[in-house]
């Protein structure tokens, strides 16, 4: 992600979230976040479109990856966009060794729980009143790459 890329980003995290991150709060990981990855997903030339279809924000910390934002465009919604997404995330967290990914979903989230589960992801607690905008609760999920060596 670049911040030319911050226009499209900021579209679909205002049509993605109940409380959407900031610009500024993006700036703030793709400029000073040293753990921080930053993907944008867009189409292939011939796709009649070539704007951000979706994004995800990622934070690689020693040999685990911890998914922070992830979204896509409404309208390239259940396309495999998504899917394509999480499958490249997996690839990278193993080219960067890392034995988990972890991430926090809304509980009412249904639509991503099942693309996390599709895609190797499992639930594996609950964080009471995770976010604090609906006082909702967050399902934790994670996925184990199979480099863990114990």
């Amino acid at each position: 992600m670049k911040v030319g890329d911050l226009p499209e980003v900021l579209e679909i995290e205002r049509e993605s979230f109940y409380s959407p991150w900031s610009k500024k709060t993006f700036l703030t990981e793709i400029n000073q976040n040293k753990l921080a990855i930053m993907l944008v997903g867009k189409a292939k030339e011939q796709q009649n479109y070539n704007g951000v279809l979706g994004y995800a924000c990622l934070w690689s910390v020693i040999d685990e990856m911890h998914i922070t934002n992830v979204a896509v465009k409404p309208e390239f919604r259940h396309r495999g966009v998504g899917e394509q997404m999480i499958r490249y995330i997996v690839q990278l967290a193993k080219e960067k060794e890392a034995n988990i990914i972890t991430l926090e979903v809304r509980e009412s989230n249904s639509n991503a729980i099942r693309l996390y589960c599709k895609t190797g992801f499992h639930p594996v607690r609950m964080r009471k009143r995770y976010y604090t905008d609906t006082d909702e609760d967050a399902v934790v999920m994670e996925l184990e790459t199979g480099l863990r060596k114990f």
